[in-house]
C-alpha cells in the first residue's frame, strides 16, 4: 500500500547492476512505476579513488559515459517515472563527473588516509577515526563537483572498526551510537553553514532513516535543500522513502526545497 503524501514520491538514490545493485535499468524503472514513484535517479558507484577495489569501469569516465548512453538509447521509458542519471562517489573526487551525469552524490564510504586500519579493530568509538570522518564530510561540503551529501549519519564506514560479521540492524544501531557520541550540534552547525555557503543538498536517507530529525530540522530552517533517496541496491527496496516523507512533512518542507536535479547554468 502506497502512503499518501503532499510531497512528490521521488527516489534519487538507486543502484543498478552497473555497480553493486541487483536490477538492470528496465527492471528498476518498471518497479519504480509500480510503486508510484514520480521521479527516480539511478546513481551507480563511480569512484576512482576507492581503495577497496570497487572501482567500476576501472574509473574511466569515458567508458562509464558510453555505457550509460547505450542504456538510454536501447530502452524506451515512456509511461514510467521520469529518470535522472547520476553517480555516487567518494570524498576525494578531484575531477568532473562523467558526461552523462546529471548530479553527483558524495558519500564517505572509506577513509583512505587513515593510517591505523589494522590496529583499531574492536574500537568502534575511536575518536581520531570519527574526527577524520567529520573532516571528510566537511571536505565534501566544499567539493565543487558534488551536489548532494549522502547518508551522513548512516551507512558509516564501520568495517575497519569491526572484528566480526554484523547484521543490517546491528550496524544501524552502531551508527546511532556513533552519531550520538560524535556528530554533535557544533559539528552540524559548522556543516550546515558550509552547505548553505556552497549550495549543497542534504540527503534524507531512507534505508538507514538518517540523519536524526533534529538536524534535518536545523538544515531545512537554514535553507538547505534536501534530497530523498532510498539507496536501494535490491528491487524490493526501491521507493523505501516513507520515513523521509513523514519527517520532511512534519517540518513543513515543501516542493520548492526538494532537490529534483541540478539547476541549469
Amino acid at each position: 500500500m502506497i502512503k499518501m503524501s503532499k510531497l512528490p514520491r521521488v527516489d534519487l538514490h538507486i543502484h543498478s547492476i552497473l555497480s553493486d545493485g541487483e536490477g538492470d535499468w528496465p527492471e528498476i524503472i518498471e518497479t519504480a512505476g509500480k510503486k508510484g514513484l514520480e521521479l527516480i535517479a539511478i546513481t551507480d558507484h563511480f569512484d576512482p579513488g576507492d581503495p577497496n577495489n570497487k572501482n567500476y569501469f576501472n574509473g574511466d569516465p569515458q567508458s562509464y559515459t558510453e555505457t550509460i548512453q547505450q542504456k538510454l538509447k536501447d530502452n524506451t521509458f515512456s509511461g514510467y517515472p521520469f529518470l535522472l542519471t547520476g553517480i555516487e562517489t567518494g570524498p576525494w573526487m578531484r575531477e568532473g563527473a562523467p558526461e552523462f551525469c546529471e548530479f553527483v552524490i558524495g558519500s564517505v564510504h572509506y577513509l583512505p588516509h587513515y593510517p591505523r586500519y589494522r590496529s583499531i579493530k574492536k574500537d568502534l568509538y575511536n575518536e581520531d577515526y570519527w574526527e577524520e570522518y567529520k573532516a571528510a564530510v566537511l571536505a565534501l561540503a566544499a567539493n565543487p563537483f558534488v551536489d548532494i551529501l549522502g547518508h551522513l549519519e548512516g551507512y558509516l564506514p564501520l568495517t575497519p572498526l569491526l572484528d566480526r560479521p554484523t547484521s543490517f540492524d546491528e550496524r544501524r544501531e552502531m551508527e546511532r551510537e556513533v552519531a550520538k557520541k560524535y556528530f554533535d550540534t557544533l559539528f552540524w552547525e559548522k556543516l550546515i553553514r558550509r552547505m548553505v555557503a556552497k549550495r549543497k543538498t542534504l540527503e534524507i536517507h531512507g534505508m538507514s532513516q538518517t540523519p536524526r530529525p533534529q538536524y534535518i530540522k536545523m538544515a531545512v530552517e537554514a535553507g538547505v535543500t534536501v534530497s530523498i533517496g532510498s539507496d536501494a541496491h535490491q528491487l524490493i527496496d526501491i521507493g523505501r522513502i516513507d520515513w523521509c516523507l513523514e519527517v520532511l512533512e512534519f517540518y513543513g518542507v515543501g516542493k520548492a526545497q526538494l532537490f529534483t536535479g541540478r539547476p541549469p547554468k
